[in-house]
Order: structure tokens, then C-alpha cells, then sequence
């Protein structure tokens, strides 16, 4: 049954492809087929969310209230939000639907063929046609072939995320902008190539470029600075950022998904809440409670952070429990060259830190739940 149900799909597809190349009549059942096939495909934003609000979303729930009994955390300690409420059914209805709508869209594109070119030579575009009526064809081509990568990493995402029970309402209104932006890069990039190809470029090669474009948009944006020339390599940002990539054990996937829940720089990690983070990301507890610390740490102490973690000091937790502070001090001083008054101070900030004690608290219930008994951290 299901071999019959696959023959029967890949038969329609032919027609359908066929049809839009205008290698067979039109027919009203072909249209009616491609406006299927185009539903199908952008079904999956629909169907991955349910399948996580249905099924994976207990299992988010189960391990949320274990990691609350296991802290011991009262609500009044933090601003705690609950899984029902932080992923509610109604906050997904919009993001889906977007991604969903631009899906549909791109998906419409590809099946209509030439019947989407001649849109464009009868109603004109300013983006398309201004270039020259030679450039739509490569135009649509290069748009489409960018939405397939982006689609295709996307789906992979959301899958990856739907597995482990981390399909966030916002990661539809991302996956739907970074489609839009990879389509609209690979489009500049096309035009590009058209006004002034490059030795080692022919039109050939434009699929595949398109393709990887919606893969890796963020490579192809640069790319397109530096043959532009507009931007300044070395203009740099006026305000003081102290980068999330230097905390250790933060790489680009960690960064992205902390980006997306508003934590885009050491400091927004400094003052998270560990729960609201846990809640968030999949991350494990250990894992965020270490980059907290650091982060902490690396706001007191600024640059001399660096200093302070070559010789093995790495969190606020190794000057919230040193049991001889002034012999401590003396120590990181001579080894590292820092003052004495600037360790004085960043000791006596994390000493009347209130978050410090409640994460001292929490990695004390860690270590229990793994050795049985109160240890203190390495």
C-alpha cells in the first residue's frame, strides 16, 4: 500500500514539474496537484508544532518541576515563569503561521515554473525587472534555490529541536526571517554576478551558490561587504561589549540559541536567571550554573579576567569560598600581577551578591544529587 501511495506521489510530482516547465498542456487537475504539493511541503511547520506541543512538551514539563524539587527553589526567590505558560498553544499560532505563509509562498514558486515568470515580465518588479528582463529567469532561480537550503536547514533545526524538547514559539518567526533575509542575499549576490561575473564564476555554478547562500546566509552577507568595499573592516562599536564567546565552553551554536531568548553578551548572562535559562534552552543544569559564574566573574573583573583564569581562577564561587581570603588574594596578586585593591573589591561584591548565594545553593544540590554528599566545586 504505502509502495503504491510513493509511485502515485512521485508520478504527480513528474507531471507537475513537467507541467510548469510547459513540457505538457496545462491541465486544471495539474494545478489543483501543485497547490497540494505546495500545502504539503509547508505543512511541516504546522505539524512540527503540534507534534511538540502534543507530545514532547510533557517531557520538558517532567524535567522542569524535577529540577525545581532537586534546588529546593521557591518561587519568590526568582521571576519564574511555567512551561504552561511558556509555551502556550496561542503564542505559537502567529510564529507558524508566518513561517508557514512564506513557505507556501516559496513553495507556489517553484511549482508554478514559467507561469511565474511571465508574472513578472507582465506586472514588472522594481527589485527584478529594473536590472534587465534577462535577469529574471536567473532572478527566480537564484531565490528559489536559496529558500530550498534555507527550508532545508531550517528543517533540520526545528527537528533537532523537536527532539530535544526545545521548539520555542520564537524559532518560527526565525526560521521564517532567515528564509526572507537568505532569499534577498542570494538575490544581491545573483545581481552581482550578472553586472560583473568573476573569473572563476559561470552561470552554472548559480544553483549551487544560491543553495549554499540559504544555508549559510550570515558567510554569504560577508561575503558581499568585501567585494563591496562600503563597510569598514576595522570600524568597531563605541559601547564597551564584553563578548559571550569569551566565557568558556560558550561555541557559535550556544551563542545562537542564548541570542534567541535575549542573551547576547556577557553581561545579559551575568544577570540571567538560571532557572528562566534552564527553562529556555536545552542546556544542562551544570553547563549554565559554570557559564553564570564565569560570566560573573568576567563582568567584576573586566580584562583581568584573562589574567585570573590562567592560574585557575574562573568563577565568583572561587572568592565566595575561600576559606583565607587575604592568603588567596596575596596569591592571585603575585602570580597574575592584579592589584590587591581590585580583588579586594570584586571579593567583597561577590561576598554581598545575593544571586552568588542562591547559585552557591544550587550548585551544592547538583553536586549532592550526583556524589550523595556536599562537596565543594573544583
Amino acid at each position: 500500500m504505502k509502495k503504491r501511495f510513493f509511485l502515485i506521489f512521485f508520478i504527480f510530482c513528474q507531471a507537475a514539474f513537467a507541467q510548469a516547465n510547459e513540457t505538457i498542456p496545462p491541465s486544471p487537475y495539474i494545478q489543483v496537484l501543485k497547490f497540494l504539493l505546495a500545502t504539503m511541503c509547508s505543512s511541516f511547520m504546522i505539524l512540527s508544532a503540534i507534534s511538540f506541543l502534543r507530545f514532547r512538551l510533557r517531557k520538558k514539563e517532567r524535567e522542569y518541576k524535577d529540577l525545581l524539587k532537586l534546588f529546593k527553589i521557591k518561587e519568590d526567590q526568582f521571576r519564574l515563569s511555567t512551561v504552561e505558560n511558556e509555551y502556550s498553544v496561542a503564542d505559537y499560532i502567529l510564529p507558524v503561521g508566518f513561517a508557514t505563509t512564506i513557505c507556501l509562498f516559496f513553495w507556489a514558486v517553484i511549482f508554478m515554473g514559467s507561469a511565474w515568470e511571465d508574472q513578472m515580465h507582465q506586472t514588472g518588479s522594481v527589485v527584478i525587472v529594473g536590472i534587465g528582463e534577462d535577469f529574471i529567469r536567473p532572478a527566480t532561480l537564484a531565490m528559489t534555490y536559496a529558500f530550498i537550503g534555507g527550508f532545508l536547514w531550517s528543517a533540520q533545526n526545528i527537528t533537532r529541536r523537536l527532539l530535544s524538547a526545545d521548539l520555542s514559539p520564537g524559532i518560527y518567526y526565525a526560521t521564517g526571517l532567515r528564509i526572507l533575509f537568505a532569499s534577498l542575499v542570494s538575490l544581491i549576490l545573483a545581481t552581482m554576478m550578472h553586472s560583473t561575473p568573476l573569473i572563476d564564476y559561470s552561470t552554472g555554478l548559480l544553483p549551487a551558490t544560491s543553495f549554499l547562500t540559504g544555508m549559510l546566509p550570515e558567510q554569504a552577507l560577508r561575503y558581499i561587504k568585501e567585494r563591496v568595499r562600503v563597510f569598514s573592516r576595522a570600524a568597531k562599536e563605541d559601547q564597551h561589549i564584553l563578548e559571550l564567546e569569551r566565557v568558556e565552553g560558550i561555541n557559535l551554536f550556544h551563542k545562537t540559541r542564548l541570542g534567541e531568548i535575549g542573551i547576547d553578551n556577557a553581561q545579559n548572562l551575568a544577570e540571567a536567571s538560571m532557572i528562566e535559562v534552564l527553562l529556555k534552552t536545552p542546556f544542562a543544569p551544570r553547563q549554565i550554573l559554570d557559564w553564570i559564574v564565569q560570566a560573573k566573574l568576567y563582568l567584576l573583573a573586566d580584562e583581568e579576567f584573562f589574567k585570573l583564569r590562567k592560574v585557575g581562577v574562573r568563577t565568583v564561587f572561587n572568592f565566595y569560598r575561600a576559606e583565607d581570603p587575604e592568603k588567596l588574594l596575596a596569591w592571585i596578586a603575585e602570580e597574575t600581577g592584579i592589584s590587591k585593591l581590585l580583588l579586594f573589591n570584586i571579593q567583597q561584591r561577590v561576598r554581598e551578591d545575593p544571586d552568588v548565594a542562591a547559585l552557591w545553593h544550587i550548585q551544592n544540590r547538583l553536586t549532592i544529587s550526583i556524589f550523595g554528599e556536599s562537596e565543594s566545586p573544583n
